[in-house]
């Protein structure tokens, strides 16, 4: 399938979602380094229905996530959940929410690639807590409806914290299909570092 109508699908995915997002005060601050995209999206997700949280998405990709120049990037990003409730994110629910996440999105840009494969829905392989701090690591396993529609394994890495005076939940997703010990993590990690909250 051609790579820009793949593109296409992406834009018109989150293209009605993005204009909502943008009018809204953000109450938090996530610098963007230069030559990196971004998107803002407001819960509940359109293409992840059962995510009723109240709160803003918002993902930022890596210069490499859509290039054939930097291909070693390729699905290397990142996203945020700044979630307007306490929530209980142990392993059952981040799994719950991994999964309804990636089979939402998957889902959504396979129906326009209009391909006569059949659809893979996600699995994941390795879900490990690293901390009570609420620190995650692991390996999913999704459909890449976005370039080759071939299954891919992207490993991330998860990071919950509550604030109840707030009454906010701050959730990080790292991903890639690069092993932990390549340097894309390294730009990812510092790039999850400068996400702050205003409110604290």
């Amino acid at each position: 399938m051609p790579f820009k109508i793949i593109k296409i699908s992406w834009i018109l995915l989150f293209s009605s979602v993005l204009i909502t997002a943008q009018s809204q005060e953000m109450d938090y601050s996530w610098p963007l380094p230069e030559k990196w995209k971004k998107e803002v999206i407001l819960f509940p997700l359109d293409f992840a229905p059962t995510l009723q949280y109240p709160g803003v998405e918002e993902v930022h990709f890596t210069p490499g996530w859509m290039s054939d120049s930097i291909s070693e990037q390729r699905w290397s990003y990142l996203f945020y959940w700044k979630l307007d409730t306490l929530l209980n994110a142990d392993t059952k629910q981040l799994k719950t929410d991994l999964l309804a996440y990636f089979n939402g999105l998957t889902t959504s840009v396979y129906t326009k690639t209009k391909s006569n494969l059949t659809f893979q829905p996600p699995s994941i392989q390795e879900f490990k807590k690293l901390s009570d701090e609420g620190l995650y690591r692991g390996k999913i396993t999704i459909m890449d409806v976005f370039f080759s529609l071939n299954p891919i394994n992207l490993n991330f890495k998860i990071s919950a914290s509550q604030y109840p005076k707030i009454n906010k939940t701050i959730i990080c997703f790292e991903f890639s299909p690069q092993s932990f010990d390549h340097p894309v993590w390294k730009e990812l990690d510092k790039q999850k570092v400068e996400f702050k909250l205003l409110s604290l």
